[in-house]
Formats: structure tokens, sequence, C-alpha cells
């Protein structure tokens, strides 16, 4: 309606009907501008051999390398949940106190998060789990091609278990070069109890003793680089430059996944 001054003047109802409008219109851009930055999808690097979960007040633990499959979306927070993309990737190991062994999916029974940024994930399970399945020890065997998918996030199964992941496999699934260099740390950081202080020689008996656990599974070229980066952190220990060898080893580690990240993001550009 029309004012003798020529504004335009509204009813209360057209003002409330345009302002609801203006409203939904609002919160379906936000909704779009939030499903374009959607947290990265995740690679897990393919374990060797099952790796156990130590089980510590009432949670069984773990941590995993990882990599990040998508480069222009935001990497997740710390704690940020992740499930699997494929239900029957991650599979559980129970050894009963007699010594048997029985294989179950993972995927209902454990929870994922990520714990710096793509390039280490824990996960855990209820220590009453084990109890339910009559086990006295869990551990997880991750396969090849093991994609993440951010449980708030839309189930982009295309991203996360297509070409690009299969390209990835070539890079992180492999048991030499950088990937085998991040899982001999990932191995030994997981020996190691959270800030646990050890002597010099301890540090190297424990090295020792973690190799030995791995077996053939620690390839040579990869333990020799990974034993560099484990004598650097002895280096920087002795001079009190960090604070523990696990949390020296959990620098080095990341580094060597974010270097091979860059090259795997680097052979999907045009022309690579």
């Amino acid at each position: 309606m029309m004012s003798k001054s020529g504004i335009i003047q509204l009813r209360p109802r057209k003002v409330v009907f345009f302002i609801i409008t203006a409203l939904l219109a609002a919160l379906a851009i936000g909704q779009a501008a939030k499903a374009s930055e959607m947290t990265q999808i995740l690679g897990l690097v393919a374990t060797a051999n099952p790796v156990e979960l130590k089980c510590s007040s009432g949670i069984c633990a773990a941590e995993f390398s990882s990599f990040c499959l998508q480069r222009d979306q935001p990497s997740p927070g710390f704690n940020t949940s992740y499930k699997p993309a494929r239900a029957q990737d991650l599979t559980l190991v129970l050894t009963s106190n007699d010594g048997s062994v029985r294989e179950i999916s993972a995927a209902n029974h454990i929870q994922i998060n990520s714990l710096r940024s793509y390039a280490a994930v824990n996960i855990s399970l209820p220590e009453r789990t084990l109890v339910a399945f009559g086990a006295a020890h869990v551990a997880i065997k991750i396969t090849r091609q093991v994609s993440l998918l951010p449980t708030a996030g839309a189930n982009e199964m295309e991203q996360a278990t297509g070409q690009g992941r299969a390209i990835a496999a070539g890079y992180f699934d492999g048991h030499s070069g950088e990937a085998g260099v991040a899982r001999v740390l990932s191995h030994v950081i997981n020996s190691l109890r959270p800030h646990e202080r050890l002597s010099s020689t301890d540090r190297k008996q424990h090295w020792q003793t973690a190799l030995k656990r791995m077996g053939k599974a620690a390839n040579h070229e990869s333990t020799a680089i990974a034993e560099e980066h484990f004598n650097g952190c002895q280096g920087w220990l002795d001079r009190k430059l960090v604070y523990g060898l696990r949390n020296c080893l959990e620098g080095r580690h990341d580094m060597v996944l974010r270097d091979l990240n860059m090259k795997f993001w680097k052979s999907l550009e045009p022309g690579s």
C-alpha cells in the first residue's frame, strides 16, 4: 500500500512473511556454504599386521596413520568424529585367554576421532566390548584403500572410494618409502604411554624392542629412515628441546605424512 508521501507501507502480515522468507533464504545459503566446506575425507594407511588396542580406564585405543583425500576442504580439528566409508574395511581381531582368535567387522563397535589434523586418528572401543565377546585382547586390521567419512558430513562415497583413493593407494598403502617410515613411527608411538619419560638408554632399548615386535612387517629401508628420525628425537630430548619421545615422534610422523600428502595432491593436478 502506498502512503501519501510515496513510501510503500506493508501490512503486519506481509512484514512477517517477508522476514520469514528472508530468514529461510539466509539459512539455505548458510547450509550450502557449510556443505561446500565439509571437513576433509581421510584415508587410512594400511597396516602390515593387526594393531593392538591397549586398554586403560575402561577404553581400548591406538592411533593410526591417516592422510587427506580432499586438499581444498578444511582439515579436521582435534577430536572430529569419523566413520568407515565401507563397514567391511575395518576388522576387529579378538583373542581369548585360550589363544583362540576370531575376526568381526569393527564398524559398529569403534569410535574414530582425528588426533593431529589429517595425519593421525584415534580408534577406540569400550573395554566392556571385549568382555561381551569373551576376549582378552583386541586389535584392528586395516586393509588397502580404506577411507573415513566425517560423521557429520555428506555420504560422499565417490570421493572416498573412487579413482582418487585408488591413486592414493600407490602412495600410502605400500610397505616401503614414506608410507613405510610412517608405519614404523606409528608402531613405536603406540608402544609408548602418553607423557612417558625415558632415559637415553631406555629409549634405545624401547626402540629395539618395538622393532622386534614388528618383525618382517618393518621394511629395512623405511626402518633405517625412521631410525634417523628417532635419533633426531634423541638429540632433541638430550638438549631438552621437546617434552618426551612420543611427542617428538608424533611430530616426525606427521611431517613425513604431510610431505607424502603433498606428492599425492600434486599427482592429481592436470598434466601430472
